[in-house]
């Protein structure tokens, strides 16, 4: 990255990986709908309270990282940048 530019999850996985952006962004959406998979099955199979708030707290993510990159507005807008 050049100087000026902002690390975000995309770019790390490029260059960590050494792959393009397109390959970046479909593994970093096939790694949300995995991890998305094994809170809802937690969620669902356990009683655990605490459950609840590690909901939540996902259920933010989208909104708190659609601010980190404010021209956005939509998911897809998201990884684009």
């Amino acid at each position: 990255m050049s100087r000026g530019e902002v690390a975000n999850g995309v770019n790390c996985y490029m260059k960590q990986h050494g792959v393009t952006k397109q390959a970046a962004v479909e593994e970093m959406r096939k790694m949300e709908r995995e991890n998305y998979k094994i809170i809802m099955e937690e969620f669902m199979t356990s009683k655990a309270v605490v459950l609840d708030d590690t909901y939540d707290a996902y259920a933010t993510l989208p909104e708190i990282y659609k601010h980190t990159i404010p021209r956005s507005s939509s998911k897809e807008e998201r990884f684009e940048h």
